[in-house]
């Protein structure tokens, strides 16, 4: 169960994604604020697991309250926004914020992003989250890929591509996700991500199955991880 604080000054959305939450998890609960000056005392007093974020706030912008709820706490924040547009999404992303979500959405896709945010909050400082497997070790901790006993060396973005899709197994992560929140820029082509993924899947050797091609869909991490300590 999980306590939920919702921040969003529209009554009836607030509802709305409050009872698409419910039918996943009925025993969570909900504290409902429709300004953003309260979010610190809440975070403070009440101790909520995770904050659903609008920017359309009455009394101040949403990235205001995103820098105010980091001033105070690392507490796993979601923005939920209409904005689509990318330099707000970068700004939002930068400023604190561990996910972003474009509405309208489905409530199936905000499930599967809470579920993501909350395994990567939930992981200790100082564990190890390691899968392996017949000729091949990864370390995402310390961003460490072995083949057959050999440390493989992988570029930032090649990294950025496999944590992206290993927090958010086994949800298949659509092309343009990819492109918001692994290249952070919208000019990426699908050939681009494509021919990237490739790569990545040719240093990953034995351990390439692990990132499936979804046709027309996206990309996955398939198999869940096993953690080591």
């Amino acid at each position: 169960m999980m306590k939920i604080l919702l921040v969003e000054d529209d009554r009836e959305q607030a509802s709305a994604i409050q009872l698409a939450l419910e039918l996943f998890n009925p025993g969570d609960t909900f504290i409902h604020l429709t300004a953003g000056g309260g979010v610190p005392g809440v975070i403070s007093n009440d101790s909520p697991d995770l904050v659903l974020l609008d920017l359309g706030l009455p009394d101040e912008d949403g990235l205001t309250t995103l820098q105010n709820i980091r001033g105070l706490s690392r507490i796993p924040v979601i923005v939920v926004s209409a904005r689509s547009g990318m330099n707000s999404i970068v700004k939002l992303l930068e400023a604190g914020a561990d996910d972003y979500l474009v509405k309208p959405f489905n409530a199936v896709e905000l499930q599967a992003r809470i579920r993501a945010v909350m395994r990567r909050s939930k992981a200790a400082p100082g564990s190890s989250n390691t899968t392996a497997g017949n000729g091949y070790v990864i370390n995402f901790d310390r961003r460490e890929l072995k083949v057959y006993g050999a440390f493989v060396l992988l570029s930032r973005n090649e990294w950025e591509i496999l944590l992206y899709l290993w927090r958010n197994r086994p949800r298949v992560v659509e092309t343009d996700e990819m492109r918001r929140f692994v290249w952070r820029r919208s000019n990426v082509s699908d050939a681009a991500i494509s021919m990237a993924i490739s790569r990545l899947r040719r240093k990953l050797g034995p351990a390439a199955e692990l990132v499936k091609s979804e046709r027309g869909a996206g990309y996955c991490f398939e198999m869940e991880v096993a953690n080591h300590s």
